[in-house]
């Protein structure tokens, strides 16, 4: 459990840098804020999840070892979504607090 929650933190921050990293090198911006595309990237940790869980089940039934049940997999998407709504949170934070020591003067340069 621990390690889908920390996963889903991971994949968060994963997915907002490489949505920043194709924006800047496409020459786009997000938008004049940066504001966080929120949405996508929750869909972006659930479809990870997602794939994640089908790889566990994949595995499961070609070695014949019993990795978890439908509880177990619905509960680890859980923590993956909760985990990826945590680093939301520590990346809309973080974007709030940059804003805010950035004085109008430093913003022309």
């Amino acid at each position: 459990m621990p390690m889908h929650f920390l996963g889903g933190v991971w994949l968060a921050l994963f997915g907002y840098w490489l949505l920043i990293f194709i924006l800047e090198r496409k020459h786009l911006a997000i938008s004049e804020t940066r504001s966080i595309p929120t949405m996508r990237l929750m869909l972006f940790v659930f479809i990870i999840g997602i794939l994640w869980e089908l790889f566990e089940f994949v595995v499961s039934h070609s070695t014949g070892a019993m990795l978890g049940n439908t509880i177990d997999s619905l509960s680890d998407i859980c923590f993956d979504l909760a985990g990826g709504l945590v680093g939301l949170l520590y990346l809309k934070s973080a974007s709030t607090g940059i804003k805010e020591t950035i004085t109008p003067a430093e913003s022309i340069q």
